[in-house]
């Protein structure tokens, strides 16, 4: 009731477009808000479905450059020259 007095007072005549205005940014804030809240839920959507890349080990054998070529030839896999490694390094 204090409150309302005190705005009366203040704006008088220019109240409702006092009202008005607030009204608008508020509307103005909660949709900024809104848009902010489905960009965060659309990209940790996004980032669920993708796979994770396993990193190259190079104990598998091969080069990088020759397992960039046959990537970029669309080699299969199983294409790929894979030796187990074993526990100590040979010489």
């Amino acid at each position: 009731m204090v409150i309302g007095f005190f705005a009366l007072l203040l704006f008088g005549k220019r109240l409702p477009e006092v009202g008005r205005a607030l009204g608008q940014s508020i509307v103005q804030f909660k949709k900024g808000i809104k848009g902010i809240e489905d960009e965060v839920e659309s990209a940790s959507t996004r980032s669920d479905h993708e796979t994770p890349l396993k990193p190259y080990d190079k104990r598998l054998g091969g080069s990088e450059e020759e397992l960039r070529r046959l990537q970029e030839q669309g080699a299969a896999p199983s294409q790929f020259k894979q030796e187990r490694a074993t526990s100590e390094p040979s010489a």
